[in-house]
């Protein structure tokens, strides 16, 4: 699907900040946890993004608040270019972009991004949990414009979880199993 806005710019001058999107961060460490479609746009990933940042990492969400049609609020990755994200990551030298891939099939996290072996350490500690990873031949974030790969070592990590997994970890009898999850993408971290 094509977005309907191609940056920041053009967005901020058609939607309401605070009625129809807002901007989260708390700008904290050297590792950046974002959720650049939060909120309403892709439920859950905010969520997930927030409880890895944990008041350690340095976290930032561009959320949809719109009561529907949260979906035009989705600006891709190698388009994503609000000021205050940008700001974040420029002293970033770890970046974990959270995303959700729209499979409601599939209980799996697809991986991306060119920091290889901090995605490699995240593999093996989501599978180390009984997660199932993958990679989706579309969703690489192998893009050096990709918002995961513009911090200070022009690498890092994109995560694309499946709307399945991310409506369980969503569910209140789940939390054991969002907190696994989380605790797993905090541990690849402290590698």
């Amino acid at each position: 699907m094509v977005d309907k806005y191609s940056n920041y710019d053009e967005l901020s001058c058609h939607e309401s900040k605070g009625i129809d999107y807002r901007i989260r961060c708390v700008s904290s460490s050297d590792i950046a946890i974002l959720a650049i479609h939060g909120g309403k746009i892709e439920p859950g990933t905010t969520e997930i993004a927030e409880a890895v940042a944990k008041n350690q990492h340095s976290f930032y969400t561009f959320e949809g608040l719109k009561p529907t049609g949260n979906r035009i609020l989705h600006i891709t990755s190698t388009n994503f270019d609000e000021p205050i994200a940008e700001n974040i990551i420029q002293d970033a030298n770890k970046v974990l972009s959270i995303h959700g891939h729209r499979d409601k099939t599939k209980e799996i996290v697809y991986l991306g991004g060119l920091d290889e072996p901090l995605g490699d350490q995240v593999k093996q500690f989501l599978e180390a949990e009984g997660f199932i990873t993958g990679i989706d031949a579309n969703l690489q974030g192998k893009q050096p414009n990709n918002i995961c790969n513009r911090g200070k070592t022009k690498q890092g990590v994109q995560l694309e979880i499946t709307r399945k997994l991310r409506n369980r970890f969503l569910e209140q009898e789940n939390e054991e199993d969002f907190n696994r999850f989380v605790t797993a993408l905090r541990n690849s971290l402290s590698k």
